[in-house]
């Protein structure tokens, strides 16, 4: 079970599925008027480096279209694939969706839920980020890109999306697994819980000893990321 909140892991864990912890990244609204307001908040050196790296963007004569719900087509989401396809393949991951999955999504109900965040130089096309609506939190996911800009994945992942949170009263954005770089944007490390359980006994104790073990390098490195916290005190 992923993903799950802390006092039904704890209760789930008393009956033998056993947690583990792991940490992800939040930016919170705390009630901002706009993306100026969210960066007052932000220490002095943060500050600089966010607002250098949009300007770096802007003066490259980039653009930003946000395409929600029906608005998005086809030739959207086939951007978009070839932008997670071109992600996947430097990664050497793989494709776990694949193109028709999304092609699919834009004709059910679940198209309401969508975001694309895409970037242009003048009328060519350089990347684009997808992201889903809940009740109160952006969801951002997968981004990708055609052409290798500076800076880019930043205001895509990132930026839009906090200034599209903030624009519209949405008090949560989640930008997924990994990345203390993702501190210094003013997303809070926090830990997130999910249980497991093993039907396998050899494995099941082995596998505990290790979430065990793991636990502790978790607490230690929140301990340690919580104290480079990106905003004034």
């Amino acid at each position: 079970i992923n993903f799950i909140n802390k006092k039904n892991s704890n209760l789930l864990n008393t009956y033998g599925f056993t947690q583990r912890l792991g940490i992800q990244y939040f930016w919170y609204n705390h009630l901002y008027k706009d993306f100026n307001d969210y960066l007052s908040k932000l220490k002095r050196n943060k500050r600089k480096n966010i607002v250098k790296e949009r300007e770096y963007l802007k003066n490259l004569g980039i653009t930003f279209l946000i395409k929600k719900g029906r608005e998005i087509n086809i030739d959207d989401i086939n951007l978009f694939y070839m932008c997670y396809l071109n992600t996947i393949n430097k990664k050497w991951g793989i494709p776990y969706l694949n193109g028709s999955f999304f092609t699919e999504l834009i004709k059910t109900n679940q198209v309401e839920k969508l975001l694309i965040i895409q970037a242009f130089k003048k009328n060519k096309f350089l990347g684009c980020s997808i992201h889903f609506l809940g009740l109160d939190t952006l969801y951002g996911r997968y981004w990708g890109c055609l052409e290798e800009v500076k800076f880019l994945h930043f205001e895509l992942c990132y930026y839009q999306a906090i200034e599209f949170a903030i624009k519209n009263g949405i008090q949560k954005v989640e930008a997924g697994a990994q990345g203390e770089h993702k501190i210094a944007r003013g997303y809070i490390p926090e830990l997130t819980f999910s249980n497991h359980w093993f039907k396998t006994k050899s494995l099941e104790e082995p596998i505990k000893v290790f979430l065990k073990e793991e636990r502790k390098k978790v607490n230690e490195s929140l301990k340690y990321l919580n104290g480079h916290n990106p905003f004034n005190d």
